[in-house]
């Protein structure tokens, strides 16, 4: 082999070997900024859930510094003051209203409300409530199909101004015969519990935002 076809040979050698290590070099790379991604991708999820988690709700405030009242429900029930109401009964034509600068938590405990002229709850100012039904309990909330009395915007069966969080380990029935179901003017989240909801529209709705964290729905709506 003369000197120029053994130069010409190493010549082609040399190149496949670069090649062959740029390719490698690629690969690596490409393998890094992948497995980069995922990491990312898993980190925002863990964030997200994080932020969920942490967000208004029971998870913050310590109810422990509330006093817990016991009412059993037959007429329309107005809380002015915060605390814990753990609730029984039945109102068979009017509604719980929530009104105070501070905390609510709704505990029920095998309620039935129906109001034929409006939201079944309504809170009209608070800091956070929660509702919250009681372990293996069931628990009707209805309102009627004509509303009246009350201000234009305030339509669902459970209507929040403020941040609300429902959990549980019981079931929840709540049945929209007006327009929507559940609606929250700021934060909505479900930590937990069982929901069937029937809605002439929507089922559930968070104006700021809606979490699920957790929990079991059944949801009928003819909106969405």
């Amino acid at each position: 082999m003369t000197d120029t076809k053994m130069t010409k040979r190493k010549q082609q050698i040399l190149i496949g070997a670069l090649s062959a290590a740029v390719l490698l070099g690629l690969i690596i790379i490409w393998v890094i900024v992948a497995a980069s991604n995922d990491e990312t991708e898993d980190n925002t999820v863990e964030k997200l859930y994080t932020s969920v988690q942490l967000d208004n709700g029971d998870a913050k405030i310590d109810w422990s510094k509330y006093t817990t009242y016991t009412v059993e429900l037959s007429g329309n029930l107005e809380i002015t003051q915060p605390g814990v109401y753990e609730l029984s009964g039945t109102i068979a034509d009017g509604n719980i209203s929530i009104d105070t600068t501070d905390c609510v938590k709704l505990v029920l405990n095998g309620v039935n409300v129906k109001n034929s002229t409006g939201p079944a709850v309504l809170v009209k100012n608070a800091e956070d409530v929660v509702i919250s039904t009681t372990f293996d309990t069931m628990n009707y909330l209805e309102d009627g199909a004509n509303y009246s009395g009350g201000s234009e915007e305030e339509i669902g069966v459970i209507f929040s101004h403020d941040d609300l969080t429902l959990e549980g380990g019981g079931t929840l029935v709540v049945a929209a015969n007006n327009e929507d179901a559940i609606v929250s003017k700021d934060d909505l989240k479900f930590n937990g519990g069982t929901y069937q909801i029937t809605a002439t529209d929507d089922g559930i709705r968070g104006k700021d935002s809606a979490y699920i964290v957790d929990g079991t729905f059944t949801i009928e709506a003819g909106g969405d």
